[in-house]
């Protein structure tokens, strides 16, 4: 019997994803690694798994273009619980997004009917996926 799950208001059915939680609550998308530069020690944060521009967000989770990505952001279906899903974003002011933010991305996408349910357990599928690899979840 497949468990249910239920978050941002939207029953999902798949055995495989977790029931009480999201994928990567709790877990630090950001770890501090000390480098050596000229002699000096310093403390650098850097992401503990890998970051996503728009385009590859929308294109690999999703399957969409990032000008679709973009205008759900403009159209408030990326607004999770009353709060918008922002991403990092670098010095040059573009988006980077973490396995945290896409997963919470997906959830807000599906809550907002932007994306089917059977989109969203594809995205999370992959997610999991990724976080596996890379050592973040098991």
């Amino acid at each position: 019997m497949p468990l249910e799950h239920q978050l941002a208001s939207v029953l999902v059915t798949a055995p495989d994803i977790p029931t009480d939680r999201m994928i990567f609550d709790g877990i630090p998308m950001e770890r501090t690694v000390q480098v050596v530069k000229k002699g000096v020690k310093m403390e650098r944060v850097v992401q503990a798994g890998p970051v996503f521009t728009t385009k590859q967000v929308a294109s690999i989770f999703f399957g969409m273009t990032d000008f679709w990505l973009r205008w759900r952001e403009r159209d408030g279906g990326t607004v999770l619980d009353g709060v918008k899903v922002e991403p990092a974003r670098t010095a040059a002011h573009a988006r980077r997004y973490n396995l945290s933010d896409i997963e919470r991305l997906s959830h807000a996408l599906v809550s907002n009917e932007a994306i089917s349910i059977e989109s969203h357990i594809k995205a999370l599928r992959v997610l999991a996926a990724i976080g596996r690899v890379h050592g973040l979840v098991v």
